[in-house]
Parts: structure tokens; C-alpha cells; sequence
């Protein structure tokens, strides 16, 4: 859905920023600098004039867009043709108002060129905002959350006790589907009979409220996120290392699996 919708975000100045990443925010100039280029071509308007006009039409494009990725809409060929459509429609009735006396005819063929220009230049990059690592870490902490809200479902019915592996959150209903072991960093998925891109040791028996906030129970494999992991404590919270503090964190979740791993 966003990856579609992407499209008409991309089109203004303050919407790729906040959701999409920087990608898009580079994009922005030469975007506006095309549809200002157009303008100033085929209506005649002044070139500072006609940036201006262009800047404005696609910070008003942007709402629609940030208000179309509200709905859950699958993605594909008819939602980037709708997105098309609204910019269209949105820059159109804003040219319309801001330019007085400019012939319908010319002023959507204006608006059409604006808007092949652009989208020739941004749908090439649509895959970008999948590959946000900004985003890819928090899908990977929202898994996290997840099965650690799964886990201390299991350990209430259990006495306090985790599941001996992962897989039992599946087999036993806690969870449904193996997508939230799937880290979408991750070059590939760990097997190990199922599909896991994450460490996982159980505490050895029942933990106190206190102890569980300080014993990681889930983690990252060191090379999902490169140079961050995310962590699941027993109480459920999920934190996120970076840089020295989750390669030294690793270090030490790796000498001392089996061990106690309470926080210091």
C-alpha cells in the first residue's frame, strides 16, 4: 500500500521526509523543479512563480496521500493509477485557483506532463521505503513484541515456565503465523525446522517480576540489522542496541547462553 501510495508522497516536500526516508526527501528538487519547469513551458508563468506553484500543489498532493495510505488498499497497478489520478485532479483544481484566465485545455495538458515527469522520475524508486532501515528495524521490533507477548501467555499457563524452542508458540496457538519470526532485514531465514531469524534461550525456570525485566530472552542474530539489534526482554519490553553497546551485548549473549543473563 505505501509502496504505491509512495508515489503521490514523494511529490511534496514534507511527506517523504517524516515517512518514507531520505530517498524521497532528495527527490523532492528535482521533482518540483520538473513540474516548475512545465509550468513555466506550457502556461507561460514566470520560472519563480511556477516553482512556487509546483512546491504548493505537491505539499497539497501530500495530504491526499498521507490520508489514501490510512486505507488498507492492496498494492498494485490499479492503486498506482488512483494515486495518478488524485495528483492529478488535486494539482489541477489548485492551478485553476492560483492561475486566473489560464486556458482548461492547456492547464491539463500542464498538469498531465507535470505529473508523467515525476512519476517517470520516482516509480523506478518505489522499492525504497521496503529497504528503509529505519522501517525494517521497527518491523523487526513490532516481531519482537509479538512473540514476546506470546511468550508470557505461554509462561501464565505454564507456571511461569517458557516454551523449550520458538515453535511452540505455533504449534500450540500462541501464535499463527511464522511471519513474526522472520526479521525483514535479514539476508535469508535461519531453518531449524522452521523459518527463525532469531536467538532464542529461554529462562530456566519461573522469573521474578524484576528478574524478567532484565533477562533478554530473544535476539537478533549480530548480522540482521549490521550494526543495531533489536532485544526482547522476559517482561516483554523490546530494546534496541547500537554500534559497541550490541556488538558488546552479543559478545556476552554468546559466551553465556546457557547461563544467567541478567543485566548488570
Amino acid at each position: 500500500m505505501k509502496a504505491a501510495c509512495s508515489v503521490i508522497l514523494a511529490n511534496a516536500g514534507l511527506g517523504p521526509g517524516f515517512l518514507l526516508g531520505t530517498a524521497y526527501l532528495l527527490l523532492f528538487i528535482p521533482v518540483v523543479t520538473l513540474e516548475g519547469i512545465a509550468i513555466r513551458t506550457l502556461l507561460g508563468v514566470p520560472l519563480s512563480r511556477s516553482l512556487r506553484l509546483s512546491f504548493i500543489a505537491n505539499l497539497l498532493s501530500t495530504i491526499a496521500g498521507l490520508v489514501l495510505v490510512q486505507f488498507p488498499i492492496e498494492n498494485g497497478p490499479s492503486l498506482l493509477s488512483l494515486c495518478f489520478v488524485i495528483t492529478i485532479i488535486i494539482e489541477d483544481l489548485y492551478l485553476r485557483t492560483a492561475i486566473e484566465g489560464a486556458d482548461r485545455g492547456k492547464r491539463l495538458r500542464t498538469v498531465l506532463i507535470m505529473n508523467l515527469l515525476s512519476y517517470g522520475l520516482l516509480v523506478p524508486f518505489l522499492g525504497i521505503p521496503q529497504r528503509n532501515p529505519r522501517v525494517l528495524e521497527l518491523s523487526c521490533q513490532n516481531n519482537l513484541r509479538q512473540i514476546g507477548m506470546a511468550l508470557r501467555l505461554y509462561a501464565e499457563d505454564a507456571g511461569g515456565h517458557f516454551p523449550p524452542e520458538l515453535q511452540t508458540l505455533l504449534t500450540q496457538r500462541y501464535l499463527f503465523t511464522e511471519e513474526a519470526f522472520s526479521c525483514p532485514s535479514a539476508e535469508a531465514s535461519r531453518r531449524n525446522g522452521f523459518a527463525c531469524d532469531y536467538v532464542y534461550c529461554p529462562p530456566p525456570g519461573p522469573l521474578a517480576e524484576a528478574d524478567a525485566a532484565a533477562m533478554p530472552v530473544v535476539w537478533d542474530f549480530a548480522d540482521n540489522h549490521r550494526i543495531s539489534g533489536n532485544v526482547l526482554y522476559a517482561d516483554g519490553t523490546v530494546v534496541t542496541y547500537r554500534h559497541e553497546e550490541w556488538q558488546e551485548l552479543v559478545r556476552r549473549l554468546a559466551r553465556e547462553p546457557e547461563q544467567s543473563r541478567l543485566s548488570p
